[in-house]
This record gives structure tokens, sequence and C-alpha cells, in this order.
């Protein structure tokens, strides 16, 4: 599996560009990019315009818990296989 970083922010495009072979790397690397102590990944999601597993980053484990939507969140997602159709 492959894992991209989205929405870390526009002055970030050097860890946008990047894939990553696991979730840990994506999210050691996104916790270097923003420069936090540590990266809280909330649930996991999916939405019916794509074949990815999404999870939105946080600081702390209660950010996690207060956000219920993480739209603006940076977030790490799992791309789906090379060849595989997209919607």
């Amino acid at each position: 599996m492959k894992f991209a970083i989205r929405n870390a922010g526009v002055d970030r495009a050097d860890v946008a560009q990047v894939t990553y072979e696991s979730l840990e790397d994506a999210r050691s690397a996104l916790r270097e990019a923003l420069g936090w102590p540590d990266v809280q990944l909330g649930p996991g999601y999916t939405t019916a315009s794509t074949d990815s597993q999404i999870w939105c980053a946080y600081q702390t484990l209660a950010e996690a818990q207060a956000d219920e939507d993480g739209l603006n969140r940076p977030r790490i997602v799992r791309l789906p296989p090379e060849g595989t159709p997209s919607n």
C-alpha cells in the first residue's frame, strides 16, 4: 500500500508530492513537516467519491475527539493500488 499527505498547507508542497510505503512513515513525515511533537490520527473513513481510506491528523487525542468532520485538517490518504480505476 502507498500513502500520501494531503491538506498540509500550501507551503508544504514538498510532503504532498511524495508517497510513503507505510502509514507510520506518512505520519512521521507529517509530524516533521508540521513541527508537531506527535500526530494523532482520527478514525479512518472513506467517501463515495474515492476508493481510498482517509485519516485526519491532530496534535492531541482530545482535538481529534472534538472535531466532527476534519474538513480543514491535514490528512493522510491510503492510495488505491496502481492500475485500479478510480470513481
